[in-house]
């Protein structure tokens, strides 16, 4: 097994590879997947200041390496800034580096970009978000 798949590092045979190790390679690549896909935590996430959850919650899942940030929100008071704090993924659920998605604003049917950042975890908007929006937003990212 010369190489592997990236991020997530599943193996997988090479040129150079006997047929003959078929079996092998196979069974390495099923254990790498089984590896990457066990281990399943999930748990609620914190709103931010002057935001709320909205009935469908917000968590944070990680499935092996793989992590699902959901949240149904509610933003109040005056509204968030572009880079406004929406809340933070606690460690262990954060990316290797800042990710970003899209998340639906039920108010107005607009987008609203978001993303997650490594250090401390902050998920924050990219554009400015008016008091009384609501919206979910969904991002799949890997972690180490």
């Amino acid at each position: 097994m010369a190489g592997t798949t990236s991020p997530l590092g599943f193996p997988y045979p090479t040129d150079t590879d006997l047929v003959s190790q078929g079996d092998e390679a196979i069974q390495s690549l099923a254990e790498a997947v089984d590896d990457a896909l066990v281990g399943v935590t999930s748990t609620a996430i914190t709103p931010g200041t002057g935001v709320t959850i909205g009935g469908q919650g917000a968590r944070v899942t990680r499935f092996g390496k793989l992590c699902l940030f959901r949240a149904n929100l509610a933003v109040g008071g005056s509204g968030l800034a572009a880079g406004g704090n929406i809340c933070a993924v606690p460690a262990g659920f954060r990316p290797t580096e800042t990710t970003y998605a899209t998340g639906i604003n039920f108010t107005t049917g607009a987008f609203i970009g978001i993303g997650v950042e490594p250090t401390a975890g902050n998920v924050t908007v990219l554009v400015a978000v008016a008091a009384g929006t609501n919206f979910v937003g969904s991002l799949v990212y890997v972690i180490p």
